[in-house]
């Protein structure tokens, strides 16, 4: 069987370099037939190979669909595309390879041994959204990658196979020895935090050996990764270690980070720890997003009171474990509006699409930047001068006003405003830059993006992939992300519903012009 399947692979790479040939002379094929006699329709590889990027991306589907050897040789080799909206979308079909035969393929050069290491990073970020049992074997060597985004999304998707009972047994010593490696020595602050987390998702003891260490790490990503990892352990003395890293004088991402690492850990420990904080927390946004933690622990709707958050804990029995629910922020005060939306920060980077549809004219002929600057300039005028702000429009490339957050004086909001009115940016709507550009500010706290929900350039668009790496790059860096979505349909809407919700952050729906 082993020599046919050779054969019969062999044979269908050569009809396939063969197929241009025979297209140009004429021939007309109607399928295209492997030695095993699987079969695959004519149209969808001529999309595959075609030129048009939504024919690629269809056909795709439709190859996955299939789910034949021939049809998932084809997919792999698409994770390379120069259109990143065809390349996510075999990255998300990836999740669906089974059998051994299949798995051969996505092991192989095009896919997981591939030179390209985004190609291998979108193939090992695909193991953990896996509908099958992964193999410990599958993701070891990946530890073992040049880059460290591969390593981090291996730590990643160890974490979310065992959140899902969908990592297998076979060797899976060696790959907690990896794993507990790269928590120790990996060189990569976001990627040494991810093993950390994986590390205790996983509750080995080599996260109970490092977490102390962690917590002392000068990385920021390290100690966040660390904070997160003590409240997923669920040890007892888990709050109060946490609570060392909710003084004020930290920087607000371990603060947040600390919270989330008490939200992780949920028994009534946590939640009296919560309950403290939130009593002494100057910030208004960490405050909401301690309210929504709160509540999502407990199903109980109190605000920010926190005397009635400590009476409630205090009246809970001691063995008392949280719910696990995701929780809207309240809103309550804010610092200002933009377009509707409560703004709650004041270290905030506001990101601006200013793709295709930012051009287009409303019912009165004016274009959408002209009423977007309207709002914006009603926004200025009702910023508080302590806060600090950062604008960045995007295209096909991101655009910073200044490189970090300034003091919102009247001169530097006038400056800021010009600087938006001239602007002639134009192209596709590559969200993905324009949110690594503003996170170079370490400051930011919070980035409020006003598009109209769909992603068009950048490395990653499909917004069925994007929020979940958004997440996982977020957990190390902590802002809040804040959505204005301006009349966009159902299905984005709900997706950056989701990112806004989980990453303690508030979308909301406009219509300029009404």
């Amino acid at each position: 069987m082993t020599c046919n399947l050779g054969r019969a692979r062999s044979s269908f790479m050569q009809m396939r370099a063969l197929l241009p040939f025979l297209r140009a002379a004429g021939a007309g094929l109607l399928l295209i037939t492997t030695a095993l006699g699987d079969k695959l329709p004519q149209d969808v590889v001529d999309d595959i190979h075609g030129p048009d990027e939504r024919k690629r991306r269809s056909a795709v589907s439709k190859l996955a669909d299939i789910g034949t050897v021939e049809a998932w040789e084809l997919i792999v080799e698409r994770l390379a595309d120069e259109e990143p909206e065809v390349a996510d979308r075999a990255q998300l079909e990836l999740a669906r390879a089974a059998g051994e035969d299949v798995l051969e393929v996505i092991h192989g050069r095009d896919a997981l041994r591939s030179k390209n290491p985004l190609v291998r990073e979108r193939v090992v970020e695909s193991f953990g959204r896996a509908e099958r049992t992964v193999e410990p074997a599958e993701l070891r060597g990946a530890f073992s990658d040049k880059e460290a985004p591969v390593r981090r999304m291996a730590a990643w998707s160890v974490e979310r196979l065992a959140l899902a009972g969908r990592l297998g047994e076979q060797e899976l010593g060696k790959l907690e020895d990896a794993l507990g490696k790269a928590a120790r020595n990996e060189k990569d602050g976001a990627a040494r935090g991810a093993a950390l987390v994986a590390a205790a998702t996983m509750k080995l003891d080599q996260a109970r050996d490092r977490i102390e260490d962690a917590l002392r790490d000068r990385d920021q990503a390290v100690q966040c990764g660390a904070l997160i990892a003590l409240g997923t352990l669920g040890q007892a003395d888990g709050p109060e270690r946490i609570l060392t890293f909710l003084d004020e004088k930290r920087p607000l991402a371990l603060r947040r980070a600390a919270a989330r690492g008490l939200e992780a850990q949920g028994d009534r420990g946590a939640l009296l720890a919560l309950a403290d904080v939130l009593e002494n927390e100057p910030r208004l946004r960490l405050q909401q997003m301690i309210v929504a933690a709160l509540r999502g622990m407990t199903g109980e709707g109190i605000g920010r009171n926190a005397k009635a958050w400590r009476a409630y804990a205090e009246a809970l029995a001691e063995d008392w474990s949280a719910k696990r629910e995701e929780r809207d922020i309240e809103v309550g005060d804010t610092v200002a509006k933009l377009a509707g939306l409560p703004v709650l920060s004041d270290r905030m980077s506001v990101l601006i699409d200013m793709s295709g549809s930012m051009w287009q004219s409303g019912d009165d002929g004016r274009p959408l930047k002209s009423l977007v600057e309207v709002e914006l300039r009603r926004f200025f005028e009702l910023l508080p001068e302590d806060s600090r702000i950062n604008l960045v429009t995007y295209a096909t490339e991101p655009a910073s006003w200044e490189s970090k957050l300034v003091q919102a004086t009247s001169r530097n909001l006038a400056a800021a405003m010009e600087w938006f009115q001239e602007s002639r940016l134009r192209g596709r709507g590559n969200v993905w830059d324009a949110i690594d550009l503003a996170l170079e500010d370490e400051e930011v706290d919070t980035l409020i993006v006003l598009t109209d929900g769909a992603p068009t350039g950048g490395p990653h668009w499909d917004m069925k992939l994007i929020p979940e790496l958004l997440l996982e790059r977020n957990r190390f860096r902590q802002v809040a992300f804040d959505v204005i979505l301006t009349d966009p349909n159902s299905g984005l809407e709900r997706r950056w519903q989701d990112l806004a919700r989980r990453s303690g952050g508030i979308c909301t729906s406009v219509r300029f012009g009404d």
